[in-house]
C-alpha cells in the first residue's frame, strides 16, 4: 500500500506541480502485511504487465481526462 500511495502522490504531484502529500498509518498487525508478486502469472501464462505503476497510472489518468 506503502508504493501504491507514494505513486499516486508522484503522478498526483507532477500534474498539480508541486509534491502532493502522503501520510500513512504505522502498521498495527503483521498478519495485514501483504506483497503482491506476478511470477506466477509470468511462469505460468507468460503475462507481464504492459505498464509499471507509475506510467499505468499516469495512462489511466491522461484517459480519464479525455471524457
Amino acid at each position: 500500500m506503502a508504493e501504491l500511495a507514494g505513486a499516486i502522490a508522484t503522478v498526483v504531484g507532477e500534474r498539480r506541480g508541486h509534491a502532493a502529500p502522503v501520510r500513512l498509518l504505522e502498521e498495527r498487525d503483521p498478519k495485514q502485511i501483504f506483497t503482491v508478486d506476478i511470477g506466477k502469472a509470468d511462469r505460468e501464462l507468460g503475462w507481464r504487465p504492459k505498464f509499471n505503476l507509475g506510467d499505468g497510472l499516469r495512462a489511466m489518468l491522461d484517459d480519464r481526462a479525455k471524457e
